[in-house]
């Protein structure tokens, strides 16, 4: 159902003519508009004239040539051309006005046929002003207005399946499977021979069931005098059978074609708002995505342009233009229409206020306000560009209305902040906390809240680059570097998450010696079984696991805020330990560097650009930046219970360990402090069942971090493998690398070991972490992939500060340790100069990675957004059904490149 526009639209960048594709298919190739006459039709017109050898034509423009016969030339042509379209009107005036399919009579047109004389150009100009007609239809015997392509001379098979069939949104995979092989067909085919036979098709190709279809014997259909090798070519049939195989392994894997099919446009078809026929594209960057897509499968004729013609019939894009009676029914736009004024009329009734529609001023009251209505969102339900009459009480009604929906709209985007929240408060980070505060009492302080401002807004850039492209970190990582840099990429990022899982392996082996008394490294193996407790949790879905962990988190942070109340720390010295900025030996740099890695970690950049995917977001500016604006507010109170956890942790440490009253048995445990003897810090609170109490709440913490971690190695290998796994295995080959080290640190060193251990994860978080920020700095920096909403100059400089900040702390420190290491190493001269070079040759390729990701370019080619940067507040282009699901499917279509 595809038209042929010659001009390029003014929609898209990227969209092209169609120039074979309409209501004749391939066959019809129309003259452009304004074409002049060939010499062949001159010739016969002055040769059908009374003197035949006075005006045969011989070489135009002669210089003796006169005005006057100039213009009974044109005027002899003129009533010629005018003569048989008369002839023309006449024989078809019962039936039709019109026989052209890019032209419109009006409805006085079809009573009276007028003469027209002037010149060739004048006749030109009026035939391309026909051409710009919106749609036909005003001489249908049914009065209706249909989309230009359809002229009332049309087959009737064909206005048909225009009236009742394209543009509907089809779910059933049969319907979409025969749309698929007829739209394939259009490269023989027009749509009106296709139609006419599409009987004889459907029952050679057993009701274009794929199950069935891929049963069928290629020789039998493509044997001579068969009724399929009479209707297409033996190269369709063949790849009709071969789809239909495909077909069936699509939906082996994702249950049905339709979850396929519509998982490209999120499940709701994508509104097109044309108003001419020339607009309609060729094919769009959706359409190129889903034929590679389908190409990389196996499909055989699925080109952009057939797989757009495809969308268009199968209502996977409504490209009726908007003055056809089809777009409303195909958009729904009635049905919101009325839904916005009964939800007026209900507001109106409910409040007991008159909200009168009347257009005169003086029937208003005096009380009453005019107001325009120009995309306000206060007035969001009422009907677009009408005038409301609202007196003062029913304002303040509706203001009330859109603070509710405001509330109501915050809460569809709460989760992944919190969701996220959970790697500031696991293990790791009450190890660092309570070292920081026995060992420095308050001094450390300020890193905290440097690192969980550095949070708040890394996470919103993480966020915010989800939201605006569709796609996450590892994905855009993938699709800008070369497949050397984004395998380097990834083996940093596992490693990273693998760094992140140590203090969960360790934290929950602590637990369970607590609960049970069990030795450190048989629970650093038993925690190998926490893959069965993931295995209990996915089924209920993401959002109740949000909710779960936020539970968890403020029971955490209930504990030791009551502590700290017991505790009594000196205020002053709390506000100075968090404003005035101290280090304190090296020590306190390398507890500095462990408490930045465990606030600011780099799996959790990839976690959060996915888990906002998992949101409806509408594709407006509009609904982008409200987006953005409630994700960056939900991270804020996140990381501000974040904060608070850790300032009450750093504060009940450094209170009781450095008090002058402490016992013998108190203050050893302090000199040495990690997960397994920190109980005794909640004795006030809890009494005796301090250790047993901090025992689940470590464990608590433990399980959470590890889902958490769980699905950023997710997203990170498919975002920079395409591979997926099952949550439960994932999460088995993530702690087996976990538990080998945890398990030899605590056979050869014990609690200690493994408390240091803890420290030693958090530091190479921190040194991985410019792996995952300068892409991140870099992506939503780039106009090519936010558009508008990229980083402003403010912003961009404040978060490359940031950068910066962190990137130069981890190097001074990573020099200073390495060459405190060699000044006062035993070891001797040869075995220094070697390790030397070998650490300082490691420094400079660390060094040249970051300044190599620093300084590349972004690709400038096409843009990741698939935003539709429109004023539309109808569609939804978010969820991504495989972020929204817990369970990655194995290969899931992603939502692909687009404008």
């Amino acid at each position: 159902m595809s038209v042929p526009p010659r001009f390029r639209s003014v929609n898209s960048d990227e969209r092209e003519f169609r120039s074979v594709l309409g209501p004749t298919g391939n066959k019809l190739q129309r003259k452009p508009p304004g074409m002049k006459l060939e010499k062949p039709m001159m010739e016969k017109t002055i040769i059908d004239s009374k003197d035949e050898k006075a005006k045969k034509p011989t070489t135009p423009a002669s210089p003796r040539t006169t005005l006057k016969q100039c213009s009974s030339l044109c005027s002899s042509i003129l009533r010629k051309n005018s003569a048989s379209m008369t002839a023309s009107y006449s024989s078809d005036a019962s039936s039709s006005c019109e026989s052209s399919p890019l032209s419109v009579a009006s409805s006085s047109s079809c009573k009276k046929v007028v003469r027209r004389s002037g010149s060739v150009s004048s006749t030109r100009k009026l035939s391309v002003g026909k051409e710009e007609e919106k749609v036909s239809g005003d001489c249908f015997a049914d009065g209706r207005k249909r989309c230009a392509w359809i002229t009332p001379k049309a087959d009737p098979c064909y206005v048909a399946f225009h009236d009742e069939e394209w543009g509907v949104p089809v779910h059933d995979d049969k319907k979409l499977f025969e749309l698929l092989c007829l739209s394939g067909a259009l490269a023989e085919l027009s749509w009106t021979d296709i139609l006419s036979r599409r009987h004889i098709l459907r029952e050679v190709f057993m009701d274009f069931d794929p199950v069935a279809v891929a049963e069928l014997n290629d020789k039998k259909l493509t044997a001579p005098g068969t009724a399929a090798i009479s209707l297409l070519s033996e190269v369709k049939i063949r790849s009709i059978l071969d789809n239909s195989r495909h077909v069936r392994k699509i939906i082996a894997e994702c249950g049905s074609l339709k979850k396929y099919m519509w998982n490209f446009v999120n499940n709701k078809p994508t509104q097109s708002q044309f108003r001419y026929q020339r607009q309609v594209p060729v094919k769009t960057s959706k359409a190129e995505f889903i034929s590679k897509d389908l190409v990389r499968r196996g499909f055989r004729s699925v080109s952009p342009t057939v797989i757009y013609s495809f969308m268009q019939a199968a209502g996977l894009t409504n490209d009726h233009l908007i003055g056809c009676f089809r777009y409303q029914d195909c958009c729904g736009e009635k049905r919101r229409n009325r839904e916005r004024q009964e939800m007026a009329a209900e507001t109106a009734s409910g409040s007991n206020r008159s909200i009168s529609n009347s257009p005169l001023i003086e029937n208003s009251d005096s009380n009453q306000i005019l107001v325009p209505e120009v995309s306000s969102r206060l007035f969001s339900f009422f009907e677009p560009h009408t005038l409301l009459f609202l007196n003062f009480e029913s304002l303040h009604i509706l203001r009330l209305i859109s603070l509710k929906k405001s509330w109501k709209n915050f809460f569809s985007y709460l989760g992944p902040g919190f969701l996220v929240s959970i790697a500031y408060i696991d293990p790791g980070n009450f190890e660092t906390d309570l070292q920081s505060g026995a060992q420095y009492k308050y001094e450390l302080l300020w890193i905290i809240l440097v690192a969980s401002c550095a949070a708040l807004v890394i996470q919103s850039l993480a966020a915010n680059l989800g939201v605006v492209t569709g796609k996450h970190l590892a994905e855009h990582c993938r699709a800008e570097y070369s497949k050397f840099p984004n395998f380097m990429l990834w083996v940093v990022a596992e490693i990273a998450v693998v760094a992140c899982d140590i203090p969960e392996v360790i934290g929950t082996a602590f637990a369970l010696n607590m609960l049970f008394n069990i030795p450190v490294w048989i629970g650093v193996l038993l925690t190998g079984l926490s893959t069965l407790i993931l295995l209990a949790l996915q089924q209920y879905g993401i959002r109740k696991l949000e909710f779960l962990i936020a539970f968890l988190v403020f029971t955490i942070a209930l504990c030791f805020f009551v502590e700290l109340h017991y505790s009594k720390p000196d205020p002053k010295e709390v506000l100075y330990g968090l404003f005035v900025p101290q280090l304190k030996g090296n020590g306190a740099t390398g507890l500095a560097i462990s408490l930045l890695g465990a606030m600011v970690m780099p799996h959790n950049l990839f976690l959060h650009s996915a888990l906002v995917l998992s949101r409806k977001i509408p594709r407006s500016v509009t609904g982008i930046k409200e987006a953005c604006r409630y994700y960056l507010i939900e991270s804020g109170l996140a990381l501000m219970v974040a904060f608070l956890i850790n300032v009450s942790v750093i504060s009940v440490s450094g209170a009781v360990c450095n008090a002058s009253d402490l016992s013998p048995e108190d203050r050893a445990s302090c000199q040495d402090l990690d997960l397994n003897k920190a109980s005794f810090l909640l004795r006030n609170v809890v009494g005796k069942w301090s250790s047993k109490l901090f025992a689940i709440a470590l464990l608590a913490s433990g399980q959470s971090s590890t889902i958490t971690g769980t699905y950023a190695g997710q997203y990170v290998m498919q975002g920079f493998l395409d591979l997926r796994l099952e949550p439960w295995l994932r999460n088995f080959l993530t702690r087996c690398l976990a538990i080998i080290p945890s398990l030899i640190v605590a056979l050869i060193g014990g609690s200690a070991g493994a408390g240091k251990l803890i420290i030693i994860a958090s530091m190479i978080l921190s040194f991985e972490l410019p792996f995952a920020l300068v892409p991140l700095l870099k992506f939503t920096s780039s106009k090519t992939k936010m558009g508008s909403h990229a980083n402003s100059l403010v912003i961009s400089s404040v978060t490359w500060i940031i950068g910066g900040l962190i990137m130069g702390i981890n190097i001074y420190y990573l020099v200073s340790s390495f060459i405190k290491l060699l000044l006062h190493s035993h070891m001797n001269l040869v075995a220094i100069v070697f390790l030397g070079v070998l650490g300082f040759s490691g420094i400079a390729t660390y060094l040249a990675a970051i300044s190599y990701l620093v300084l590349r370019k972004n690709r400038e080619s096409s843009s990741t957004h698939f935003l539709d940067f429109s004023n539309s507040q109808t569609e939804e282009t978010l969820p991504r059904e495989d972020i929204a699901n817990m369970q990655l499917p194995n290969r899931v279509a992603v939502i692909g490149d687009l404008n």
